[in-house]
């Protein structure tokens, strides 16, 4: 026996709709599943869920598991009586789409959640100093998540080696690193030279970046690099030869409280909304007026092999065209 719906946590089943053989009992597919205060769930639910979702040859697959069929019923369930309620909260006096695959259940259980939503933004929005304090705590605890890495800010005159090939490559570059040692300019030999068509119309900058997101030869030398205005010798990268010149720095350094409090603020915001969903859903599932048809639950969990459907299926041949 399967055990049915959350906290006892969902398991409900029931079995695809194939075609019916001669003399083989027809299913009723009105038969309810399980009933709360304000919905039905029925077979007709959930075959119509499947052929919407489950593409056909998927479908005794999809059937044979469970765990698929628990969670495909527990989210009919769920959805249904989100629609009852935003009917009883007037949600559907503005008019639903029309048109083929149009889901009014669906519809109107997403405009319940958005309102639901709403209501719990507002509620963060009232206890703004708790969840401050809350979002201060998290910041103390956790105050290593909130550095700002060591940056550096460069410019960049790369040499391709797909392009050039590599010894052709590696010429070129040494000729550049020599000539930026006799005092030509940096931006002049970027626009000329360098590969990297974006930094080279800029005259090779590349602008701030972490050590993260470079190269990790590039960022060994870069990051080893102190003076302001050094340049590199030679470096070889994945796709190429490379010469920088190190133009800024940043050590790392702690953001403070007041730098992350809108984002914890934000984070702590959204985790409230999403808790407030989540215990709707569960309040559905778990109701302990909840009706279960345990033995029609049982019933419709398919013992269909999959592989042998599909394989049952591909030996039959094609349906002659129509006259």
């Amino acid at each position: 026996m399967l055990p049915m719906l959350a906290g006892r946590c969902c398991w409900l089943a029931w079995t695809v709709a194939f075609p019916v053989a001669a003399g083989a009992e027809v299913v009723d597919t009105q038969v309810m599943l399980a009933q709360n205060a304000r919905v039905i769930l029925t077979r007709a639910d959930v075959e119509t869920e499947l052929a919407r979702r489950v593409p056909e040859e998927h479908r005794a697959e999809f059937a044979s598991s469970p765990r698929r069929i628990a969670e495909l019923l527990n989210m009919l369930l769920v959805r249904k009586t989100l629609a009852a309620e935003a009917r009883e909260a007037d949600l559907d006096r503005e008019p639903l789409p029309q048109g083929t695959g149009a889901d009014e259940d669906a519809i109107l259980s997403q405009r319940l959640l958005k309102k639901l939503d709403a209501e719990a933004g507002a509620d963060f929005d009232r206890r703004i100093e708790l969840f401050t304090a809350k979002a201060r705590e998290d910041y103390l605890v956790n105050r290593g998540a909130y550095m700002v890495p060591e940056r550096v800010e460069l410019s960049q005159i790369f040499v391709d080696t797909e392009k050039r090939g590599d010894e052709a490559a590696l010429r070129l570059a040494e000729k550049v690193r020599a000539d930026l040692a006799t005092g030509a300019d940096f931006a002049t030999l970027a626009q000329e030279y360098s590969d990297d068509r974006a930094s080279a119309s800029k005259g090779g900058w590349l602008g701030w970046t972490s050590r993260t997101r470079l190269d990790p030869t590039l960022a060994m030398t870069v990051f080893a690099m102190k003076q302001i205005g050094e340049i590199s010798d030679v470096i070889r990268t994945r796709n190429g030869y490379t010469v920088v010149r190190l133009d800024a720095k940043r050590p790392a350094r702690q953001q403070t409280f007041d730098e992350v409090k809108d984002q914890l603020l934000s984070q702590l915001k959204q985790a409230h909304v999403d808790a407030q969903r989540a215990a709707k859903a569960d309040a559905i599932v778990a109701d302990p007026k909840l009706r279960v048809n345990q033995l029609a639950i049982d019933a419709l969990v398919s013992a269909t092999d999959p592989e042998a459907v599909r394989r049952a299926l591909q030996a039959v041949p094609p349906s002659p065209p129509p006259n």
